[in-house]
């Protein structure tokens, strides 16, 4: 072997390490540890699973991530932003609870759901179209919409054959403003006393400040509630039958049933107060459908277990009946309450997704560059 080959070698060899295991290299001379640890150039990159940067199995499996601005490939390293998590809603029966306590400890609740009760019955009564006070039209007075709603829209039915399309309207209009005020001041008296605990005056005011402020939108939302019961149950009836009208009631609470309660508790208009509802419908999780869906259940059978003929029932109800009225209004009060209650759980979350913009996936990023 010549002399130029030995050199050559020597060199090659020179950070290779001898029979004691010490590197015959000086410590910094080759950019490498003394230890002989690989240096971070010489190791390869790896992907968000621990694959390679350049492996294709990576850049296919990586989900998209939304960030806070626009980066160079040689500018800081961008902070990434993940979208926030859905809220989750409070159990069932803890949500009942709560509900049926609040219900049942407000004295002002109580007694502004007897008052407007019995204003309801005068108005069904004294038109003279509703001459039977049946428990189960008593019981159906306060119910949640769309319930109430559809006892509403059969009232202006039958007075529509007896008085003239004006008077029925007018009835009607009545009937929506007791909706309204009933609705209204049970969501604000709710809503005081989720709060932390106050004076009764402070409370009652605060709750018919409220009430006043968000009286409008509630009316809107009534509405909103008789023209669907009016339009989509006559829709899919003719379609499904009795089938159809249930699941009209069920969408109907399904979708809505937040919406009196955003309105008051928020002070949002009604566009935004539907969207928010139907947001908050639209939670992760069976609980809210299974919560709508046994209240339609308990209630329409209450409602139809009670129904007396009209040689059977009286003109004006018993002590009996309005025992049996107070009691499913009650139900009523502490069913409302448990959603009141379920709103005040998710309501920053609801609005934090909604607040959130949506992540585009890798698809929908690559359209725009495949038209001409």
């Amino acid at each position: 072997m010549t002399k130029g080959k030995r050199k050559r070698r020597t060199g090659d060899g020179s950070s290779r390490a001898g029979p004691t295991g010490v590197t015959s290299a000086k410590p910094g001379a080759s950019g490498k540890p003394a230890g002989g640890a690989p240096s971070s150039s010489s190791a390869p990159r790896t992907g968000p699973a621990g694959s390679p940067a350049g492996s294709g199995a990576a850049r296919g499996t990586a989900l998209p991530r939304r960030t806070t601005g626009k980066g160079s490939a040689n500018g800081p390293r961008q902070r990434t932003v993940l979208p926030e998590p859905a809220p989750t809603p409070p159990r069932f029966l803890v949500s009942l609870a709560r509900g049926a306590t609040v219900a049942g400890s407000s004295l002002a609740l109580l007694v502004l759901a007897f008052v407007m009760l019995l204003l309801l019955w005068l108005t069904y009564s004294v038109s003279g179209v509703v001459r039977v006070a049946s428990p189960g039209v008593m019981a159906q007075l306060e119910a949640l919409a769309p319930l109430h709603s559809l006892l509403d829209v059969q009232f202006y039915i039958v007075a529509n054959r007896v008085f003239t399309s004006l008077v029925s309207l007018a009835l009607v209009v009545l009937l929506l403003f007791l909706r309204t005020t009933l609705t209204t001041l049970s969501i604000a008296l709710i809503v005081e006393r989720f709060a932390e605990p106050r004076p009764w005056r402070e409370e009652l005011r605060a709750a018919f400040a409220r009430a006043l402020a968000t009286f409008r939108t509630v009316l809107a939302i009534e509405a909103m509630f008789l023209m669907l019961v009016f339009l989509v149950p006559t829709v899919l009836g003719a379609i499904l039958g009795q089938l159809g009208a249930i699941l009209a009631l069920i969408a109907g609470m399904f979708f809505l049933v937040y919406a009196p309660v955003v309105a008051v508790t928020e002070g949002l208009g009604l566009a935004a107060s539907v969207r928010t509802a139907i947001r908050a419908a639209r939670l992760p999780g069976p609980w809210h459908l299974l919560f709508v869906f046994g209240y339609l259940s308990l209630a329409i059978f209450l409602i139809t277990a009670s129904s007396t003929s009209a040689a059977a029932a009286t003109a004006t109800p018993s002590l009996l009946v309005w025992a049996y009225a107070m009691f499913t209004t009650f139900l009523h009060l502490g069913v409302l309450a448990a959603f009141v209650y379920r709103w005040l759980a998710v309501r920053t979350g609801v609005f934090a997704l909604m607040s959130t913009p949506k992540v585009k996936s890798t698809k929908e990023r690559r359209l725009p560059m495949l038209r001409p």
